[in-house]
């Protein structure tokens, strides 16, 4: 009887140990059933919205013709000829949806309460706007670079200058540099200081490396020079006494 009644204590034990974590489990799972039914709403509408919202940005830049401005500098050209297909107006409205989904996707994870998750996604949708901005940026940039390349190049013509389209191309690529640096700049990217860094160290060693090779001559003949002009001073020191 003893040991009957052991075993049951041992199988009721038992039965504890595993039911009570399941139960638990289930009872947190439907505690958490409002979050996470209200977490996939949030996400379905805002990949709606997004998506949405993505799509109509887009139109309204190809109503622009924004492509067609950077088709004229190359750019299309070249990401063809790399195997890529290039479209401003889609990059910026795709920049627009996920901007979005991330906003909705925040939502849904302060629901469900993770924070740490929440936190990253706060660090991206920071940085974001920097890059919005930067592409538009090199909009207005390009836009007003093919303007004013046309304008230039018809105003040139018309006074008979010569060398229109060079003049053009370089009132252009001067716009495009400077839109591409304001640009690098919202990104946070020093591209001025490492450029003069650059420049600054390529002068220093190309300098090294000049002196190294051609400085004993170049020395050589200042001391050359230098003799030569205490020569001629000691000689007309001379003549002055003697006269």
């Amino acid at each position: 009887m003893l040991a009957f009644i052991t075993t049951a204590t041992t199988v009721e034990n038992w039965g504890s140990a595993v039911f009570n974590p399941l139960q638990d489990l289930s009872q947190r799972t439907v505690n958490a059933l409002p979050s996470i039914i209200g977490a996939i709403i949030i996400l379905a509408i805002g990949w709606l919205v997004s998506a949405t919202v993505g799509k109509i940005v887009t139109k309204i830049i190809e109503l622009v013709k924004i492509d067609k401005a950077f088709e004229k500098i190359g750019i299309k050209k070249a990401a063809e000829e790399s195997g890529m297909e290039f479209s401003m107006s889609k990059l910026f409205g795709w920049l627009i949806k996920w901007f979005l989904l991330l906003v909705f996707f925040l939502a849904a994870t302060n629901i469900l309460g993770l924070n740490q998750v929440a936190n990253f996604i706060n660090d991206i949708l920071r940085y974001i706007p920097n890059v919005i901005v930067a592409v538009l940026i090199l909009m207005v940039g390009t836009l007003f670079a093919d303007f004013l390349y046309r304008l230039v190049r018809s105003g040139t013509k018309a006074t008979g200058i010569p060398s229109a389209s060079f003049l053009a191309s370089v009132a252009k690529w001067t716009v495009l540099i400077f839109s591409t640096m304001v640009a690098l700049a919202q990104l946070k990217i020093a591209l001025v200081e490492t450029l003069f860094t650059g420049i600054v160290a390529m002068f220093a060693i190309a300098g090294g490396i000049a002196f190294g090779l051609g400085g004993k001559d170049l020395a050589k003949e200042l001391l050359e020079k230098v003799k030569q002009d205490i020569s001629k001073n000691g000689k007309e020191t001379k003549k002055s006494e003697l006269e």
